[in-house]
């Protein structure tokens, strides 16, 4: 629509000239003179199409900034315009009598034309920006209602996941062999464990992100449920700084990548897997790594993500749209990893 509005606005632009022109001094007017005015209108629809394309590139600053933007480009684009408006036209039509074709001899005239295309420019640019702005809001107000789809259905999925009898079964059956083997201890930590997990993620708000430090802890209590059931196949490694815990992040984003591990290497390995979970800061953004050894279950082959990890892309996606980064995929050592990279933002 802004394009479209831009070619009309240079179009009546045309028309009122030339209309104005044949009114006026209908003896100047020429095919030479139209031809000039033709090329200069184009040039003011392209000027017109980078002023929008810069504004809309600038949409991650404040709206004072894009007015800057927007009233500088204004300035630029009328001081372009007015110099070669006057190199067109004397090019094209000759300079007036009397006049050489020279800089010296176009400078006069400029201060004039610059003026009155510095208010064409400006009132191009207030629309431009107005437009670019609204746009910006559309998408914010899209994106925040697929958000709040998204958060929804992730909410659902991980309570599915949580209700999932074979994980309440694993769970559950474990802590009864350890009830049978006399490690009552163990037993009990596990059920704790496993209630905490379920309470926890149950009162979670799941249009709202959480700080990595509340997400790690929500995954330690998984992987010490996890431990248990495999004291000798689970090794977990975390390499996260304490500057990092209070970075905000969406909330169980981190559950299918250790889920993943835990299904396709520590349950089919028959010895100790590493599973590390690595988070850096690096370029103003939170990269998290979920990586596992893979022990001797052997690297998983298939086409493109699991669900699960499609669902993470996808969350990633509607929390921060181009910002977010997200990859996968089997290592040289015949493990797995998962990378996630998302704007670092701290809560309070």
């Amino acid at each position: 629509m802004p394009t479209a509005v831009i070619i009309l606005f240079w179009t009546l632009q045309f028309i009122g000239f030339s209309l104005d022109r044949l009114a006026r001094a209908p003896e100047g007017e020429s095919w030479s003179t139209i031809q000039s005015r033709v090329i200069i209108t184009a040039l003011g629809v392209l000027i017109s199409l980078v002023m929008l394309k810069v504004l809309r590139s600038s949409a991650s600053l404040s709206f004072f900034k894009r007015a800057l933007v927007a009233i500088t480009l204004a300035m630029v684009a009328a001081a372009l315009h007015g110099v070669i408006n006057m190199l067109v036209f004397w090019t094209i039509n000759g300079p007036p009598p009397g006049e050489t074709f020279s800089f010296e001899a176009i400078a006069p005239y400029l201060p004039s034309l610059i003026f009155f295309f510095s208010w064409v420019y400006l009132a191009i640019a207030i629309f431009l920006l107005s437009i670019t702005y609204g746009e910006n809001l559309l998408q914010q107000e899209r994106r925040i209602a697929e958000l709040v789809g998204e958060a929804d259905r992730a909410r659902l999925s991980a309570l599915r996941y949580q209700l999932n009898p074979h994980f309440l079964f694993n769970s559950l059956n474990s802590a009864a062999s350890l009830v049978a083997a006399r490690r009552n201890r163990d037993a009990e930590a596990m059920l704790e464990n496993l209630a905490d997990f379920l309470r926890s993620t149950l009162q979670l708000d799941a249009e709202k992100e959480i700080t990595l430090r509340d997400e790690l802890a929500l995954q330690s209590l998984y992987l010490e449920m996890e431990q248990i059931r495999f004291p000798h196949r689970l090794r977990v490694v975390k390499e996260v700084s304490e500057e990092l815990l209070d970075v905000l992040v969406p909330n169980l984003i981190t559950q299918p990548l250790i889920e993943n591990s835990m299904k396709h290497a520590v349950a089919h390995s028959t010895r100790r897997v590493c599973l590390s979970i690595i988070a850096r800061e690096v370029g103003g953004k939170l990269r998290i790594s979920v990586k596992d050894s893979g022990g001797n279950a052997g690297i998983i082959t298939g086409n493109g993500l699991g669900l699960g990890l499609q669902n993470v892309a996808k969350r990633l996606k509607i929390h921060f749209g181009e910002e977010a980064e997200f990859q996968a995929g089997p290592t040289a050592d015949g493990g797995f990893e998962s990378q996630m990279a998302i704007p670092s933002r701290r809560g309070r």
